[in-house]
């Protein structure tokens, strides 16, 4: 799930460096469902903002 979490953070921020994303590793490792359900939250962020339109 930590790749999930990840994904959907460098979703959010594309310029986030790897160095600025590190906390998601002991957050993926303390607590696996909660890490499951904000990758969830994050992607469905993501997915609404791409239908967003900005003009």
């Amino acid at each position: 799930m930590h790749a999930a979490l990840l994904s959907a953070l460098t979703h959010l921020v594309p310029a986030a460096g790897v160095d600025q994303l590190a906390f998601a590793a002991p957050l993926a490792q303390a607590d696996l469902r909660a890490t499951t359900q904000l990758a969830d939250f994050l992607a469905q962020a993501v997915t609404a903002d791409a239908g967003t339109d900005r003009a």
